[in-house]
């Protein structure tokens, strides 16, 4: 997948990978049975609580056939129009744009192009309860557990995220796991040591693959509800 352009790409790169990494495969709940064989190519992806509660995001890739971006697609989300980033994306980043996207709400997706319509609906999931690590005397030179409660109904998968402030190597620290899990240990000496105010990120993924008979069948739309941690440290 191509990056979308400018900022949307850099806001956008945690959703995207995330997707295109499962995209591999995946066990949990969301999942649909694939597109039909169309010709009309979308990977799209939604993001609320991105990383604040006061940020949106939607990004959308169009190619038809596959392989051959367009920028000519009618994108709309709850049908709200995405522009066009050029090379074939669409998308916002704001805090305006969309504004009813809680959790157990629908968010609708309707892509049209060259006489096809490629469309899906998937219920943003709730946002993980953030229940580890706590305090200020996590050891950074042994694994740290990251806990969460179950979130239901399963999601596809979680996705764990610390910023490169807070990272020893000064990367921003990416982690998935299956819809079925609780916990996740960042490795020894992942986190910096004698470090205060460190937060962690769950986002819950939920993933939709049949987007209707006119799309390919590698067309995919997710969706991701985040939480941050309580700040904490390290010794």
């Amino acid at each position: 997948m191509r990056k979308v352009a400018g900022a949307l790409a850099r806001l956008a790169f945690v959703l995207t990978l995330a997707l295109f990494v499962q995209s591999c495969g995946s066990s949990g709940g969301g999942g649909g049975g694939g597109g039909s064989g169309g010709p009309l190519y979308v990977s799209a992806g939604i993001g609320w609580n991105f990383p604040t509660a006061t940020f949106t995001m939607a990004a959308v890739d169009v190619e038809e056939p596959r392989g051959t971006p367009v920028d000519t697609a009618v994108v709309t989300v709850d049908t709200i129009p995405l522009p066009s980033a050029g090379g074939g994306s669409y998308g916002v980043m704001d805090n305006t744009t969309f504004t009813a996207f809680a959790a157990g709400t629908n968010v609708v997706l309707i892509v049209t192009q060259g006489g096809y319509t490629a469309t899906a609906t998937v219920q943003m999931p709730d946002q993980a309860v953030i229940t580890g690590p706590t305090g200020s005397t996590n050891d950074a030179t042994s694994a740290i557990d990251v806990t969460w409660d179950a979130v239901v109904p399963t999601p596809t998968f979680y996705q764990i995220i610390v910023d490169g402030t807070y990272t020893a190597s000064g990367s921003t620290y990416f982690a998935m796991v299956g819809g079925g899990a609780t916990i996740h240990a960042i490795p020894p000496d992942t986190l910096l040591t004698g470090t205060s105010g460190i937060e962690v990120s769950v986002a819950v993924y939920i993933r939709e693959s049949d987007l209707g008979p006119d799309a390919h069948v590698d067309s995919q739309l997710g969706v991701s509800n985040t939480a941050v941690s309580a700040p904490f440290g390290t010794l």
